[in-house]
């Protein structure tokens, strides 16, 4: 999927306000993110930002996904540091206070 090409499409549906398209896009960025080949690819194509935010979706499915996604990125050292930058600190803090954890 990321070598044909697919991580900018997915990028951009991340800004989507179908609910369900969200839950598929973060869930299969999620699953690509495991993969350490992956991992800096999908930081690199613009992702992290829009992750962050949907971390702070009211679908908690959506939110767990992208925490999800987050945390396998996290995974790669290279990736820690642009993922912080981005400002993943405070809107994590709130996820691991939620009720909903």
């Amino acid at each position: 999927i990321v070598q044909e090409g697919a991580l900018a499409p997915l990028a951009h549906l991340l800004g989507s306000d179908d609910v369900e398209i969200l839950r598929e896009v973060v869930a299969c960025l999620s699953n690509l993110a495991v993969s350490d080949e992956n991992k800096y690819e999908i930081v690199k194509a613009g992702t992290v930002a829009a992750l962050i935010s949907l971390s702070q979706s009211s679908d908690m499915i959506v939110s767990a996904q992208s925490c999800a996604t987050l945390a396998n990125l996290a995974e790669l050292k290279s990736n820690q540091e642009a993922i912080a930058n981005e400002g993943a600190i405070r809107p994590t803090i709130a996820v691991m206070r939620s009720k909903y954890i």
